[in-house]
């Protein structure tokens, strides 16, 4: 990835490829940033990605829809990785949080 300049599309990436995220690290960085702020040391939070969804009575697939809160913390939206948890731990002491 090139560094980022002062745009008013800055926040956006170029979209890697499969379970890549479409927005810039710093931005994703900050957002991850602003929910620690929030939560009690030694937290775990689980964020699962939307599950592929059918028309009922069908094996029709609907078109796809990110969960929202995923979205927001990583940046993903591919349907490829609905199977996909983000998952973030804040330390015993509240200073690292950890994503994977």
């Amino acid at each position: 990835s090139s560094s980022s300049s002062s745009s008013s599309s800055s926040a956006w990436g170029s979209g890697p490829g499969p379970c890549g995220s479409f927005l810039n690290h710093s931005e994703l960085h900050s957002r991850r940033a602003r929910l620690r702020q929030l939560l009690v040391p030694g937290s775990v939070v689980l964020v699962p990605a939307a599950p592929l969804m059918l028309v009922p009575g069908t094996r029709i697939p609907l078109p796809y829809r990110q969960e929202a809160t995923f979205f927001y913390l990583t940046g993903v939206y591919d349907q490829g990785c609905h199977e996909a948890v983000c998952a973030l731990e804040l330390n015993a002491t509240g200073e690292k949080l950890t994503y994977r």
